[in-house]
């Protein structure tokens, strides 16, 4: 989280042996620092945030498997993911890590202008961002919200988006994600710490600083 404090789980899944993973935009946090951790507990370092889409809340990010050998899962059509179709969902649902879980696709909705696939199965917190795949293994969705009214009752967003979005990377480092919309030290100066930030014409600042009763401070260095 914004204290540097670990916040939350999602679930990820390999789609290149070479170290690319998909995940939902909002499981990693836009300019936050995150972790990835194979399903054996090791960590894989992030190397840089490969393509992101806000609109269908996916990323792709890419590690650096050094050694170990990464196990990807093909990505299946669109069109398979109709009514009725049994599927597996894997992830790490309230932090219990690699469950899995069966069930089937209920339906095909849009929604907020998004195709989106409806599931019948449990979906929790932790479960973001993993693969809906067929009885064959192939992804036809990556699970993105839960119902909050109902159980049994999920979405994931169709698996077109996500191939649309490997065919468009727009690759960021994972060291300038962390810097994205930083305060510009031609304009201001800062001291005492925390994290302070410029976006949409305002200040933002997060963390405690390391002053009397953690305070920070931003001066303009512009009249």
């Amino acid at each position: 989280d914004r204290d540097g404090k670990k916040h939350g789980m999602g679930t990820g899944f390999i789609i290149s042996p070479d170290g690319l993973i998909v995940t939902n935009l909002h499981v990693i946090g836009e300019n936050r620092r995150f972790q990835v951790e194979a399903s054996g507990g090791r960590q894989l370092p992030v190397t840089a945030i490969h393509a992101t889409d806000r609109l269908y809340d996916l990323a792709i990010i890419k590690v650096e498997p050094g050694e170990m050998k990464l196990e990807s899962l093909s990505l299946g059509r669109s069109e398979d993911a109709v009514a009725g179709t049994s599927v597996v969902v894997m992830g790490n649902p309230l932090g219990w890590k690699n469950s899995v879980v069966s069930g089937i696709i209920s339906g095909n909705r849009e929604i907020d202008g998004r195709r989106m696939i409806q599931l019948a199965l449990p979906i929790e917190p932790g479960n973001s961002g993993g693969p809906v795949v067929d009885t064959l293994g192939n992804v036809l969705g990556v699970v993105t919200m839960k119902s909050l009214v109902a159980n049994n009752l999920g979405f994931a967003i169709e698996v077109a988006a996500l191939k649309k979005l490997t065919e468009q990377p727009n690759s960021i480092p994972y060291s300038r994600w962390l810097t994205i919309d930083r305060m510009p030290a031609s304009r201001w100066t800062t001291s005492g710490g925390a994290d302070w930030r410029q976006r949409a014409g305002r200040i933002q600042v997060s963390g405690k600083g390391d002053t009397f009763a953690g305070r920070a401070i931003c001066l303009a260095t512009e009249e």
